[in-house]
């Protein structure tokens, strides 16, 4: 995306429905969200124009080393972080519905992937429902996966432009420049995992093995 005859304006966010929220109210003209913000955030006036797919397996619920929970069962009277309207906390009721847990059931904190993050290493919830790269971070910390999304949930994600976007020509020029930029982004990450790896790191913070694909498993 480099001497483009344009600008961008990038804008970060914690998890896909804040995304939805900021796209409805017109802050920004295009996000890539997980399968779920898309369809649970009252999408007005925009349009999915691009579709990313994966088996999931970097979706899960974690649980810590030590943990008592050995099956979605057991979730039943136990705490579980997870963002709003996220396709964790999709994958999250597919799971119970499975495994014939009420939702009601379970004590669901509602926390962003930072503080989720922190209240699961304090021991002040049983369970996270994450995504990767915080599924990857965490299980290099030591949290387990009690189960993934896989034959569950589709792990799909969706890139959505606002129509006001769209319907203006430099601005949906940009719009498919970046979703071309993408999809040779996510080549060259499976072709070149090695530099992906350190690139990820060195821009997040984090060690270079959760960045390490496995599979499909790459950060989104």
């Amino acid at each position: 995306m480099d001497d483009l005859p344009y600008d961008i304006t990038w804008s970060t966010f914690t998890s896909g429905p804040p995304q939805i929220e900021a796209l409805n109210a017109g802050q920004i003209d295009f996000p890539v969200t997980g399968n779920t913000p898309p369809f649970v955030g009252g999408l007005t006036k925009t349009k999915v124009v691009s579709a990313y797919s994966n088996e999931a397996k970097g979706d899960a619920i974690l649980i810590p080393q030590d943990s008592d929970i050995s099956s979605v069962q057991d979730l039943k009277g136990k705490s579980v972080a997870v963002a709003r309207g996220s396709s964790a906390h999709g994958h999250l009721v597919l799971q119970l519905e499975r495994a014939g847990v009420n939702v009601s059931d379970v004590d669901i904190n509602f926390l962003q992937p930072s503080d989720s993050k922190s209240a699961f290493e304090s021991g002040q919830v049983d369970a996270w429902a994450v995504w990767d790269p915080y599924t990857a971070i965490a299980e290099v910390s030591g949290a387990v996966p009690l189960i993934t999304a896989e034959g569950v949930s589709n792990g799909y994600g969706f890139g959505v432009a606002s129509d006001a976007a769209l319907a203006d020509d430099p601005r949906a020029e940009a719009i498919n420049d970046l979703l071309e930029g993408i999809e040779r982004a996510y080549q060259w990450t499976n072709d070149t995992p090695e530099k992906w790896e350190k690139i990820f790191a060195q821009e997040t913070g984090t060690p270079a093995n959760p960045a390490r694909p496995n599979g499909d498993r790459f950060p989104k």
